[in-house]
């Protein structure tokens, strides 16, 4: 199925309408030899259909995995991606899979249908005996059962708030016949800690195949989204404002769902009676708590948002009007006659997701009966609707005033610095960041407004470019442009991140041609790496240290006065921070999340330490997590 996609219009700065197209092709429509559309060459030949055919977004219906009935929109989870996507010849090529297993399956009889009955034994099939092979790959290495790449435990831990949940749903509901969690044994539905730890001790190799499964999955599509963002393609990707009855999600939500007295349910989701059904639709979802997630700050709703802007540069939201009015209906309702409509929670919510994330590049679902209040709250926002005139997410001339230089000032602040120079995708794609760099043309007329408007010390941190380091002398020469009190360097490509090491023959390049101080930044982690540096370009005016200072809090003073850290001061540090989070945040998991965050850059300290680091990752109790850091501290020294 090929449609036109939701298109928009903007005025630019000379009042000419500017339009953006592109074409709505769901991945399960891609052709393939495996029962289903996926994420090998065939999505890739689509993204160079759009670029020729002048197009410049692909929508996509969302990449969830689907539940009951097949449907993408009654997922088992609102943060992961569906297996079915994953391209099996990137496994083969992978050495995961041979061409005979994925011969000796059936894959269906009908090339122009998915059928999805045989396609869930056939694909799982294969998909356990890729999982089997990889975990082979990696056994016995640095002396572990199991070793797996850094970048599969970078992504665990990134993921850590909803991917060990996930997983361990996937494994009970495997376990229990793939029945929905209303139905599974008591002390598993109301979630026993006792005995979904006895569970989850039993079941790690099943529990790590639902892991790998939404790893493999991460890394296909970043390859698939990275190349068609190069090709100038955004993705437009699509997420229910409800989540499944029979999901992960409302397993764990608790009292982030209407419940009645006995923990169940109280009302779900639906439409009205109208002149298309009699009954209306009874769509069985769990309505929100809104006033508890009001109370939250509406944490759950922008680590959701948060997390669908790291995978779509465009997000549309179905069912938008849910979130002015919403039909509620009784739960156990035969029909949907019984409900009535209530108040969802407005501006305040969107507001909240601004004031965490920024910008949003929403579109917004806006079909069928909506009312002025729901075209109200789109507008106030600008999120486009199907018929909007308002999609396209670029700096936009006169937002810097005389006024907000002043309150500037009165505020205190003799200096701005702007951040050109943050690598993430969700950033990036709403032109922020080093995104900026992706047109230098808007980033000088973006930096002329800047001083222009505001007069007071202008400092700026950059990239040397998105994908090529060659993009980096026309940027220079925009900074010269103008009067920059100093220019902060990390010598890494956008796309880069902070993989590979920095290109430092770019630096000496901006060292012998900028008209600006500058600044040196990047992997300063030890007194050696500043040494080095320092020595190198002599004449540089500064060094920022950033992630260094999380690894070695006292990294300057080793600098400046060769004091290296204790394990007396380490541990004092850690007491401090893990009591404060204890104090402020609510819930051993929030607190360990937090806690995992520190150790992921100072367990490097240690001697010896990816035994101990393994094992804080892997807790799940705060008692758990006190005595890993104990035999840590009291086991292993800091590096000399």
């Amino acid at each position: 199925m090929i449609e036109n996609s939701e298109t928009g219009n903007l005025k630019n700065e000379e009042g000419i309408i500017m339009r953006e197209s592109g074409i709505l092709m769901p991945v399960s429509s891609l052709p393939g030899p495996y029962g289903i559309g996926c994420f090998g060459a065939e999505a890739l030949k689509f993204v160079d259909f759009l670029a020729a055919a002048g197009q410049h977004i692909w929508q996509l219906l969302p990449l969830s995995p689907t539940g009951y009935g097949d449907s993408p929109y009654q997922s088992c989870s609102a943060f992961a991606g569906n297996p079915y996507f994953i391209d099996l010849d990137a496994l083969k090529a992978d050495g995961l899979l041979t061409a005979a297993q994925l011969k000796a399956e059936p894959w269906g009889t009908d090339p122009l249908s998915v059928d999805y009955g045989t396609l869930y034994t056939s694909r799982y099939k294969v998909l356990r005996a890729a999982y089997a092979a990889w975990r082979e790959k990696y056994a016995g290495r640095f002396g572990c059962a199991h070793y797996y790449p850094d970048d599969y435990y970078a992504f665990t831990l990134t993921n850590e708030s909803w991917l060990n949940d996930y997983a361990l749903y996937m494994a009970l509901k495997t376990a229990n016949g793939m029945k929905s969690w209303a139905e599974w044994p008591r002390e598993y539905r109301l979630r026993d800690a006792g005995a979904l730890a006895e569970f989850a001790a039993g079941q790690e190799e099943e529990i790590g195949f639902w892991k790998f499964l939404q790893y493999e999955f991460a890394v296909q599509w970043k390859k698939v989204k990275d190349y068609a963002n190069e090709k100038g393609i955004k993705i437009l990707g699509d997420i229910p404002i409800y989540v499944s009855a029979d999901s992960v999600d409302a397993w764990v939500g608790g009292e982030l769902f209407e419940l009645d007295a006995q923990g169940g349910f109280a009302r779900v989701a639906g439409c009205p009676p109208d002149y298309f059904s009699a009954d209306g639709q009874l769509w069985g979802n769990p309505l929100y708590n809104w006033p508890y997630h009001k109370q939250t700050g509406y944490a759950w709703w922008v680590r959701r948002v948060r997390h669908a802007l790291g995978i779509y540069d465009l997000l549309r939201i179905d069912h938008f009007r849910g979130f002015d009015t919403y039909w509620a209906i009784p739960a156990g309702s035969p029909t949907a006659r019984t409900g009535k409509w209530e108040n969802g929670p407005g501006m305040d919510l969107f507001r909240a997701l601004e004031a965490a994330l920024g910008k949003l590049p929403i579109i917004a679902e806006d079909l069928g009966v909506i009312t002025d209040e729901v075209n109200a709250l789109r507008e106030h926002f600008h999120f486009p609707g199907k018929a909007s005139d308002n999609w396209n997410w670029r700096f936009k001339s006169g937002a810097l005033t005389d006024a907000l230089a002043k309150e500037l000032k009165e505020l205190g602040y003799d200096e701005v610095n702007l951040n050109l120079g943050c690598p993430s995708r969700t950033v990036v794609a709403k032109q922020k960041g080093s995104g900026f760099l992706r047109e230098p043309e808007v980033l000088d007329d973006f930096l002329t407004e800047i001083f222009e408007a505001l007069d007071m010390k202008i400092s700026i941190k950059t990239r040397i470019g998105l994908r090529d380091t060659e993009e980096f002398e026309e940027i220079l020469s925009i900074y010269n442009r103008h009067p920059v009190y100093e220019l902060t360097i990390h010598p890494r490509l956008q796309q880069e991140f902070y993989k590979g090491k920095p290109h430092l023959d770019v630096f000496e390049y901006a060292v012998n041609h900028s008209e600006n101080p500058l600044c040196y930044n990047g992997d300063i982690v030890t007194k050696e790496d500043y040494d080095n540096i320092t020595t190198r370009f002599p004449d540089v005016d500064a060094v920022m240290i950033g992630r260094g200072l999380l690894r070695n809090p006292a990294l300057v003073r080793e600098i400046k006065y060769g004091q290296k850290l204790t394990k007396r001061e380490l541990l004092k540090m850690h007491d401090t921070l893990y009591e404060a989070y204890q104090d402020y945040l609510s819930g051993d998991k929030n607190v360990l999340y937090k806690m995992k965050e520190f150790w992921n850059n100072a367990a490097v300290m240690f001697t010896n330490h990816e035994k101990y680091a393994k094992k804080i990752r892997k807790v799940q109790t705060l008692k758990n997590y006190e005595q890993a850091v104990n035999a840590l501290f009291s086991d292993q020294e800091l590096i000399k």
